[in-house]
């Protein structure tokens, strides 16, 4: 769980389905909305179409985004695949997990107090 200093990353990665042919367009981190951070990434589906330059299959894809620290609250992080090709028959792919940036907790400063007072 980050706390409120902590740089947020936001990482996608895998591998596109085998009997296609796919390239990576662009990625973007797109900037923070109220509770939301998103890692968009534009795939190119080619499967033979001229003119597509992609990459014989499997193709193993890795992106990472690196967020400013967050105030402490609930968020959502979010890795958006956009198929730009209308051909494409999943135009979309979306993933989301939630987190929650929290205050530090002085816990080792009450248990050593506690522990102090133990042995006066």
């Amino acid at each position: 769980m980050p706390g409120p200093a902590d740089t947020v990353r936001v990482r996608a990665d895998g591998e596109f389905i085998m009997g296609a042919t796919w390239a990576i367009a662009s990625s973007d981190c797109v900037p923070i909305t109220p509770d939301s951070l998103i890692l968009a990434v534009a795939v190119q589906y080619c499967n033979g179409a001229p003119g597509c330059l992609g990459q014989a299959n499997p193709v193993r894809f890795t992106r990472t985004c690196a967020f400013p620290p967050l105030p402490v609250g609930s968020y959502v992080a979010v890795s958006r695949e956009r198929h730009v090709n209308p051909l494409d028959p999943r135009p979309v792919a979306e993933e989301s997990v939630r987190f929650t940036v929290s205050a530090p907790t002085p816990v080792l400063r009450r248990t050593w107090g506690r522990l102090k007072t133990a042995y006066r």
